[in-house]
């Protein structure tokens, strides 16, 4: 079972890849 912080951690480092990937493709 992940704790909070590791968890909020993992989720806003992969939105930020998601983001970062979108944009990619976006240019």
């Amino acid at each position: 079972m992940w704790l909070s912080n590791e968890g909020g951690f993992y989720m806003k480092k992969i939105s930020t890849l998601l983001f970062i990937g979108l944009v990619s493709l976006g240019l």
